[in-house]
């Protein structure tokens, strides 16, 4: 039976051997993941979309070029893989705590405000150390967010927002095809159709549970050190709707917490429900986070 560490480590060494401990799992779901897709593209004889796939091992921090969206599509399984994946076993012989990778959290849109922008890739079942939560971007201010602001509020056509003229049109300028559309064209009418009818359903409807081939299509967030909630890449334009629509609250799943973070999780899940309040601040007690461990 796996040692639990439920509370914060007063020794450097032990907080550095967790660190590694930590920084080694996720290196061996890198290769777990980056291994079986890259043979399942081998044996479809897609040898260019093999090697990305072991490329992904190595995480390069590198700015890469947009992705085809086949590439993409097999990419996002990837993602998903990772939530269920043997070796998520290995973080919780050491932590106390760890949330199901498949828990749903309600979290308010107007708490959305920044979103990681750390040269890493931050996966589905990560605790990380560093500050990889300390590299943030203003989200309202992304093409994305911009746009969705400028065509529903101002009545400004797709093709003169800020993502197609700072994104869209340089991509296909330089050859790439983004979202998978093969012309500028082609991705206009996908914006006034497909996110047409989006915004149309939220305004209707206001942000329900999506799926994608039997898997939860939904928006992704990070947790910083401090409970923070950073948005993810996925759904920048569901949320920027949502906050247009005034949607009170979205469904998200977390992906990446920082290891202090999960600390906290790990000093309720010790002291339980009733006692946790003399090692935590109560404040987090509303925490869409802790909910679980709260039995809310």
């Amino acid at each position: 039976m796996g040692i639990k560490v439920a509370a914060p480590s007063s020794s450097s060494g032990t907080h550095r051997a967790l660190s590694v401990y930590l920084l080694a799992a996720r290196k061996i779901t890198d290769l777990y993941c980056g291994l079986r897709y890259a043979i399942r593209f081998c044996r479809l004889r897609e040898w260019s979309d093999a090697a990305k796939s072991v490329r992904t091992i190595v995480d390069d921090p590198r700015p890469r070029r947009p992705r085809d969206r086949r590439f993409y599509d097999r990419f996002m399984k990837i993602q998903h893989a990772r939530r269920h994946v043997p070796t998520r076993c290995v973080t919780r012989m050491v932590l106390s705590g760890v949330a199901d990778p498949d828990k749903v959290i309600w979290v308010r849109a107007d708490d959305l405000t920044a979103k990681t922008v750390f040269p890493w890739d931050l996966y589905f079942n990560d605790i990380l150390p560093g500050d990889w939560d300390l590299h943030l971007g203003n989200l309202d201010v992304t093409n994305k967010h911009r746009s969705v602001v400028q065509h529903f509020r101002d009545g400004v056509p797709w093709e003169s927002t800020d993502i197609f003229v700072n994104r869209y049109r340089p991509d296909f300028a330089r050859g790439t095809l983004p979202r998978g559309a093969g012309s500028l064209q082609e991705l206009l009418r996908t914006y006034e159709t497909t996110i047409e009818d989006l915004y149309e359903s939220i305004r209707r409807r206001g942000f329900v549970l999506a799926s994608k081939d039997g898997k939860l299509d939904i928006p992704h967030v990070h947790i910083a050190r401090n409970g923070r909630l950073l948005f993810g890449n996925d759904g920048n334009h569901r949320l920027a709707m949502a906050k247009l629509l005034n949607v009170a609250r979205v469904p998200c799943l977390v992906r990446a917490r920082h290891m202090k973070w999960q600390r906290i999780r790990a000093l309720m899940a010790r002291h339980g429900a009733d006692k946790c309040w003399k090692y935590v601040d109560p404040a987090l007690a509303t925490h869409p986070d802790l909910a679980d461990l709260l039995a809310r």
